[in-house]
């Protein structure tokens, strides 16, 4: 019993941090578009 519990508290910590990395590249890689998108848009206009 006690095995199965660290097993699935195990399992939560590893999906954590995958869903934790991959919310924090995605907000990144949202951030860095929309900073080109700007860049890019501003440059055509000029």
């Amino acid at each position: 019993m006690v095995w199965s519990t660290m097993l699935w508290l195990q399992l939560w910590e590893h999906s954590y941090w995958i869903i934790r990395r991959w919310l924090l590249s995605w907000s990144t890689n949202s951030a860095l578009e929309g900073f080109l998108f700007k860049d890019y848009g501003s440059f055509v206009r000029e």
